[in-house]
């Protein structure tokens, strides 16, 4: 049997040895966590440097992608006010030539008159087949008049004058018509209210000659 001695020297030795034992474990332990909390935070510093990498080379894409696109706009913008430019140029050019056209269209017609026309026609000789001519606001209408049977021959002549007519400068429709030939007024009947009763027409009496009266009607001088 032990002495209580001995039995005290061991129990005091084995508690030394755990407490060793424990105290490597807990050093052990104590590295273990101190390299885990090291790998985690080279993992967390890692894993933002890529974060703020990622981040940054997104705000970078994205200001490219900005910088193109405004540049594009600017192209486009810059593209359309030239555009808008010429036709503003173009439309006022235009604007310019038609009021200069208007102008002067106005000026020719307000220099053509009936003389004018009257002087195209000469040349064509027209003499009483000229039976009305009009003239306003650059429309000409001339009127000749004609036999119904003359018509077809004399349609080359008309659309000859027609077109002399309509190159006349304020011109802006010339017409040339043909009309049916009037037949000239028959004469008025002869009044004799003007004559004596002793010169009028017997009552019942026809024209021609009379007993007594002459040629019309006309009382007979004595001859002598």
């Amino acid at each position: 049997m032990w002495s209580p001695r001995i039995c005290l020297l061991y129990t005091s030795t084995v508690i030394a040895q755990d407490l060793a034992a424990a105290r490597a474990a807990k050093i052990t332990a104590d590295q273990a966590v101190a390299e885990l909390n090291a790998t985690m935070s080279r993992a967390r510093n890692t894993a933002g440097a890529q974060v703020a990498q990622a981040v940054a080379q997104a705000k970078a894409d994205a200001t490219a992608q900005a910088v193109a696109l405004a540049a594009t706009l600017d192209h486009k913008l810059a593209e359309s006010e030239a555009r808008i430019t010429a036709a503003r140029s173009a439309a006022t050019v235009s604007y310019t030539h038609l009021a200069l056209d208007s102008v002067g269209g106005c000026a020719k017609a307000a220099a053509m008159n009936e003389d004018d026309i009257r002087a195209v026609l000469a040349p064509f000789n027209l003499g009483k087949m000229l039976d009305g001519l009009h003239v306003g606001d650059g429309l000409v209408q001339v009127t000749l008049a004609i036999k119904r049977e003359d018509a077809a021959a004399l349609e080359p002549m008309r659309r000859d004058v027609e077109a002399a007519v309509a190159k006349l400068p304020g011109v802006k429709n010339a017409s040339v018509v043909f009309t049916a030939h009037k037949a000239p007024p028959p004469p008025p009947p002869v009044s004799y209210t003007h004559l004596g009763p002793e010169c009028r027409r017997p009552a019942g009496h026809g024209p021609g000659k009379s007993a007594g009266r002459g040629p019309g009607g006309y009382r007979r001088g004595r001859q002598l």
